[in-house]
């Protein structure tokens, strides 16, 4: 696990470089999400501190891709729809999903989900569900561009 990694997966508490510090992480200096798949907490980080914590649901029926990704689309309010059969186990067709930002190449995505109340356990399509409230934050939060870290 590199330094970058270390300190982000086992901080629990603000942290700046050190003021003679050569070289800081420039991630420390700009926002992004930091989400963890086996305790489901959610982080916004920015300028090195925790601003926001909550819990989660990563996916359950499709694991959540780990790694580093940014958030290349935005939509505030989104219909999304499997490409399963209707007839499928795993179809979905899910109107008015606020706040939905994309940030992996198979269209995973941070977003509200009204349709369960179940954070803190996986219960999504891969996608990271966020309660309404934390959903608005991270619409305010973020932006296309804004790193999404997905670990472990």
């Amino acid at each position: 696990m590199g330094r970058r990694l270390a300190w982000r997966a086992c901080a629990r508490t603000p942290w700046l470089p050190e003021p003679d510090a050569v070289g800081p992480d420039p991630r420390n200096f700009t926002r992004w999400f930091d989400a963890n798949l086996t305790t489901q907490i959610m982080q916004f980080w920015e300028a090195g501190y925790v601003v926001h914590e909550t819990t989660m649901s990563n996916g359950r029926s499709h694991p959540t891709p780990r790694g580093e990704f940014s958030i290349y689309r935005r939509v505030p309010n989104e219909t999304m729809i499997s490409d399963e059969p209707p007839d499928h186990p795993d179809y979905y067709n899910l109107p008015n999903v606020l706040y939905t930002q994309y940030f992996s190449p198979w269209f995973d995505a941070l977003h509200y989900a009204y349709w369960h109340n179940n954070f803190g356990r996986p219960m999504s399509h891969g996608c990271l569900n966020l309660r309404l409230g934390d959903s608005r934050l991270a619409w305010e939060f973020g932006a296309i561009g804004t790193t999404v870290v997905t670990h472990a």
